[in-house]
C-alpha cells in the first residue's frame, strides 16, 4: 500500500528537489521578480532569492505555496506541468469535492 503524497516524505523530497532545479526557468517565464514571487506567495525573500542561486530547496510548505502560484499562472502552467512539478497525485489531493460540503 503506498503513501499518499500528503504524508510520503520521500516523493516530497522528490518534488521539492525537482522544484529547485526548475525555478529559474520558471520565474524567467513568468516574468516577474523573485521579490514579487515572494510577495505573492509569502515565502521570505531571501529562501527564493536562494532558490533561484539553486543554494536552498525548499521546505514543503514552501513547494507547495510555489506550486499554488505557477500552477496558477498562465505562463509557467505548462511548464511547471512539464517538469513534472504538478503530479497527477497531487492534483488528486488538492481537489476539493464541492458534492461532500452541504
Amino acid at each position: 500500500m503506498s503513501k499518499d503524497i500528503l504524508n510520503d516524505k520521500i516523493k516530497q523530497m522528490q518534488l521539492t528537489v525537482a522544484m529547485a532545479e526548475a525555478f529559474p526557468e520558471i520565474v524567467k517565464a513568468i516574468g516577474i521578480s523573485e521579490e514579487e514571487i515572494a510577495d505573492l506567495t509569502g515565502v521570505n525573500a531571501d529562501k527564493i532569492r536562494r532558490i533561484g542561486a539553486r543554494e536552498y530547496i525548499p521546505a514543503w510548505n514552501e513547494y507547495m505555496a510555489l506550486i499554488f502560484l505557477f500552477v496558477t499562472n498562465d505562463k509557467s502552467r505548462g511548464l511547471a506541468e512539464e517538469r513534472g512539478l504538478f503530479p497527477e497525485e497531487l492534483k488528486n489531493a488538492m481537489t476539493i469535492n464541492r458534492n461532500t460540503h452541504g
